[in-house]
């Protein structure tokens, strides 16, 4: 595959894995790299169904790139610590990692601020996801691209976004 002349990038046969790579920004960043020719690409996302969809998305962009999905809810560090251990297991290596799962927290409801429906659990699974679940992923990626050899450029790329306020 010949990568976009926009940014003359090839992934050539590297590994990825992507949180909450399912939807919105983290399917993006799926189709993006296999536009660039990723050798594999790691999805991880609780919706079973959008899994099985960008999973299609993928070969259709791109044949070459394999795709493994996994339903991991990263608010669980033993999930996370499976899931990053099966990517080495299957793969010898993690060249690059975007953290994009994430939960969503309108601003306000129809007539007042939605932080005042909002309960203790809520704030919890927030938290859990936003917060912890990119803590989790990030020192398990760390822990393997720590070491590899330097020259092969390991990258991990964490997003958050103000979009869900939009609403």
């Amino acid at each position: 595959m010949t990568p976009s002349p926009s940014l003359n990038v090839s992934l050539g046969s590297r590994i990825f894995c992507a949180t909450g790579g399912a939807s919105g920004m983290g399917a993006a960043t799926v189709r993006l790299l296999a536009q660039h020719g990723a050798g594999a690409i790691w999805v991880a996302d609780l919706n079973a169904a959008a899994l099985s969809k960008i999973k299609d998305e993928v070969a259709e962009i791109n044949p070459t790139t394999q795709v493994y999905t996994s339903i991991i809810d990263v608010s669980d560090p033993k999930q996370v610590d499976d899931w990053i251990a099966a990517i080495v297991a299957e793969s010898g290596v993690l060249h690059g990692a975007a953290n994009v799962a994430g939960v969503s927290q309108p601003a306000f409801s129809s007539t007042h601020p939605a932080i005042l429906e909002q309960t203790n659990e809520d704030w919890d699974r927030v938290l859990g996801v936003n917060l912890n679940g990119i803590m989790y992923c990030t020192r398990d990626q760390i822990r393997v691209m720590a070491g590899m050899p330097r020259e092969s450029h390991p990258a991990i790329v964490n997003v958050s976004s103000m979009a869900s306020l939009l609403q």
